[in-house]
């Protein structure tokens, strides 16, 4: 099948990740190394030279997510995440409208039931329910790592994948397991940690 080439001017092109920004496969072409990735669902692929590839792995997009690209000159490029829908966010559960209230107690009838209304006060303190903490918010920072993180150990997965199925077409048995996969994540991790570390 033959598949679209994206291209990109100064007008933003959005496209989907198929696989996560760290799994573009390199190209040696005329004008140096260029990054080839497969995007909307494998209809298409793009072509992004070293600079638009570290913009792409600065936003911390993961596979399946869609980012919108545009070149700005030679050597700029712009790379914008797009955060996806989330429709449940504002909007109450059809559940949560059609809840019932709560139905009052019905009214005592025994004579036991005025005491209730001398109570002392320590005894209605106890009785009253415990509040709610209050949500844990991470920091922008901890967020940021944690999308890094994440996509790491998806280009683990992926290479983890992408090596079994080679394997089993030559003929060999590989199996990763969860130890070896999450070893590779962390390498990946450190590893760009390191070149950020250089570059900046």
């Amino acid at each position: 099948m033959q598949r679209e080439v994206i291209r990109f001017d100064t007008e933003p092109v959005k496209v989907k990740l198929d696989k996560g920004p760290y799994a573009g496969i390199e190209c040696h072409g005329q004008y140096g190394i260029d990054w080839r990735y497969s995007v909307n669902n494998g209809t298409a692929v793009m072509y992004l030279p070293e600079e638009a590839r570290d913009a792409l792995v600065q936003t911390g997009v993961a596979a399946g997510e869609e980012v919108a690209i545009r070149r700005l000159g030679k050597r700029r490029w712009e790379v914008e995440r797009i955060e996806p829908d989330l429709p449940f966010a504002d909007a109450e559960t059809p559940q949560s409208k059609a809840a019932p209230e709560p139905l009052a107690p019905p009214p005592p009838t025994t004579r036991s039931a005025p005491q209730s209304q001398f109570d002392p006060p320590e005894r209605a303190e106890r009785s009253a329910p415990p509040a709610e903490p209050d949500p844990f918010v991470l920091p922008p920072s901890a967020v940021t790592t944690s999308k890094h993180m994440m996509s790491c150990y998806c280009v683990a997965v992926e290479v983890a994948v992408e090596v079994q199925e080679y394997a089993r077409r030559k003929g060999m048995q590989i199996a990763f397991t969860g130890s070896d996969i999450r070893a590779m994540g962390i390498t990946v991790y450190i590893g760009d940690n390191q070149r950020f570390r250089e570059a900046s």
